[in-house]
């Protein structure tokens, strides 16, 4: 098993959300990564939202729709939201 583990730390309109929808749609569209197996944090629910979209729409601009529509399966949210979630499961 291959685990990806990215940290990418940086201020308001640094372009963190753009750096990890171009890393998660290049392993996703790779097959490196299934939806299911993505965890990400952000600070906000918006940011979250924004993230799975923005991941989920470059990969149907790529062709990947398949996997764009398995979206949801990905784990994305806020620190409390993603633990929490992983708590329960």
């Amino acid at each position: 098993m291959s685990v990806n583990i990215d940290f990418i730390s940086a201020g308001a309109g640094s372009g963190k959300t753009f750096i990890l929808t171009q890393k998660l749609e290049k392993l996703l569209s790779s097959g490196t990564v299934t939806p299911a197996g993505v965890i990400a944090t952000t600070f906000t629910k918006l940011a979250a939202g924004e993230l799975k979209e923005r991941v989920r729409s470059q990969l149907i601009r790529s062709g990947r729709l398949p996997v764009a529509n398995q979206m949801e399966q990905s784990l994305i949210g806020t620190v409390n939201g993603v633990c929490g979630e992983i708590l329960q499961r």
